[in-house]
């Protein structure tokens, strides 16, 4: 049976079980001295970010630009962190990324055992930042006799969602707490969130999770390592505070590895999304079991069609930044899409790729 609409409430954060972190909104993310990952960042690297001094930095929000009337696309109506439009050009790129990752990872649930739970009729089943229900489409198609609900931030997105007599979409901001009751879905996902969830709101973002999943649900997260490998000098050196697809979001030169990681801590975002997501469900470790994982590495504009899709993708992605990302690295509208050009013209010369991360667990509770 699906959750009503007199079900729906706003809810008290769930705490996890005595022993695992309970200072769950807490800003600290500090993680062991032994903590290392592949491309990932440990303690000592944060430490030294945050003991460094910081350029000036401007941080922006899109309703900073909306209110001077200087953009073109639009974005959400609600104050976000999230850098990304919420316009129709924008909703086809994600739709792109929809396909690049299923393909990617032969599947739209990598989840062996969410795949097998959804062929149970009435689960239920919740997509956090589901835009406008493109994998939820996609999920349904394949197993129809589950419940699809899908919450996302940009309500003039949810207003288009795709078949929206089956897939239930509700506006909803999981940084400020879902409005579904405890325990009420079997399977959740959450994929490509990096561009709005800043690393120190990870825990928060998982207990909430795990306070909608019933007990033995299935959650699985999808996200990417932002910063593209084997790049070329345009992608490593363009502007003030970019390296290749990143846009750091912050004035800053010159652009070097660890002005980056600096940057990132500055924006409080994470480089390395993906492979940090196993270390964040450390904290969670008495309300999870069965963790699984799964790493992929994507070409940039060569090996073939997903290699070209994704590049269109990311491409799409930087100019998406063009309202105000210009304006950070001191370029014209026209440079700076010149400037993407160039870039995607330089993954398929350097052979560049990018990484991405599929972990999923079961809910004890």
């Amino acid at each position: 049976m699906g959750i009503s609409a007199s079900q729906l409430k706003s809810t008290a954060r769930w705490a996890p079980k005595s022993g695992a972190d309970s200072d769950i909104q807490s800003a600290s993310s500090a993680r062991s001295g032994s903590h290392k990952q592949s491309g990932g960042r440990n303690s000592e690297d944060d430490d030294v970010f945050h003991k460094t001094s910081l350029p000036t930095a401007k941080v922006w929000k899109p309703h900073s630009l909306r209110s001077s009337g200087q953009d073109l696309r639009e974005y959400h109506a609600i104050d976000s962190d999230y850098v990304m439009p919420s316009d129709d050009a924008e909703q086809d790129r994600l739709a792109l990324q929809h396909h690049v990752y299923s393909y990617a990872f032969q599947s739209e649930i990598v989840c062996p055992e969410a795949r097998g739970l959804l062929g149970i009729p009435n689960v239920n089943v919740l997509d956090v930042g589901c835009a406008k229900g493109v994998w939820l489409n996609a999920v349904q198609q394949s197993f129809p006799r589950a419940n699809y609900y899908g919450v996302d931030i940009a309500e003039n997105v949810l207003a288009k969602g795709i078949n929206p007599k089956v897939i239930h979409y509700l506006f909803g901001n999981i940084l400020e707490g879902l409005s579904f009751p405890d325990n009420s879905f079997d399977f959740i996902y959450q994929r490509h969130l990096v561009m709005g969830l800043p690393k120190k709101a990870m825990p928060i973002v998982l207990a909430e999770l795990i306070r909608v999943a019933k007990n033995g649900a299935w959650i699985e997260l999808l996200e990417p390592d932002i910063l593209p490998l084997r790049t070329g000098p345009v992608a490593q050196g363009w502007g003030n505070a970019c390296e290749s697809n990143i846009f750091l979001m912050v004035a800053m030169s010159p652009i070097t590895p660890f002005s980056v990681g600096q940057a990132m801590t500055t924006r409080g975002l994470d480089v390395y999304a993906g492979s940090n997501l196993t270390f964040h469900l450390q904290r969670f470790s008495q309300n999870i079991t069965n963790i699984g994982s799964k790493t992929v590495s994507i070409p940039l504009n060569w090996n073939g069609a997903v290699g070209k899709a994704l590049a269109l993708d990311m491409r799409a992605a930087i100019i998406g930044l063009e309202d105000w990302m210009h304006q950070i690295v001191g370029k014209s509208r026209e440079e700076f899409r010149e400037m993407a050009e160039q870039i995607f013209v330089e993954w398929g010369e350097y052979k560049s790729f990018g990484n991405a991360h599929c972990v999923w667990f079961k809910v004890v509770k």
